[in-house]
């Protein structure tokens, strides 16, 4: 079993939904974050916020005291890019969530 099968677990429809997949580190800053968005956004983010996550397990500390080397590691290793505008968009909610996190 490979690590990406490791990591999707599976139920009665495949594989659990968006929805009900956790944070493990920051939980509680992720999740009233993504509370500041709209609905719909606020689910299209959290997969982004759910990839940051799994690299902050990794390295062992938060995405805003990661430098730019370790910044751009999760760019280059957690995200899969089709466009630039995708680009964009994903780095610009992960900047948004660092700059939330620093008036906590």
């Amino acid at each position: 079993m490979n690590n990406k099968e490791k990591e999707m677990k599976v139920c009665r429809n495949g594989l659990v939904a968006l929805a009900d997949r956790k944070f493990e580190v920051d939980s509680n800053n992720k999740e009233d974050f993504l509370q500041t968005l709209n609905p719909n956004t606020a689910k299209t983010v959290k997969g982004t916020l759910l990839k940051v996550d799994k690299f902050e397990n990794l390295l062992g500390k938060s995405v805003y005291d990661f430098n730019l080397s370790e910044i751009n590691e999760l760019i280059e290793n957690e995200f899969s890019f089709k466009s630039v505008a995708s680009i964009r968009s994903s780095v610009s909610y992960v900047k948004k969530y660092i700059n939330y996190c620093k008036i906590l």
